[in-house]
């Protein structure tokens, strides 16, 4: 398995293992709350490469949830960034969070409110 792929799902059971529900790529069927771990940008620089291979990897954390009348939509998402930082272990580091906006997921799904999490973590060869 790559080593971007395996931090990815390390990191989207540990966040589900806290209670919030995470995925390690943008699922087919969206059903907010949750969180879905993209590539960042850029998406991995490689430490060092000997032995052992050793890479940066720069994720964005898609932090969705249902859009309802605008100051409870905020306020889930509000919580849903709280709980996604105290569950981030400590080799995770955080730097920012977008402002919120509107995505429509079409007719079926309807529209969530989004914030992006950037994130940066390490992973190696094994």
């Amino acid at each position: 398995m790559a080593i971007a792929t395996r931090v990815r799902e390390e990191l989207a059971d540990l966040l589900t293992q806290q209670g919030v529900p995470a995925f390690p790529a943008l699922p087919h069927a969206i059903t907010p709350p949750m969180v879905a771990f993209q590539a960042g940008e850029p998406y991995i620089r490689i430490d060092r490469i000997g032995a052992t291979l050793q890479v940066e990897v720069q994720l964005v954390a898609s932090m969705m949830v249902p859009t309802l009348d605008g100051t409870g939509s905020l306020e889930q998402l509000e919580e849903l960034i709280d709980a996604v930082l105290k569950a981030l272990p400590p080799d995770v580091f955080a730097s920012e969070v977008s402002a919120p906006r509107v995505d429509r997921l079409g007719e079926a799904q309807g529209a969530v409110l989004i914030a992006d999490l950037d994130l940066t973590t390490y992973g190696k060869e094994e």
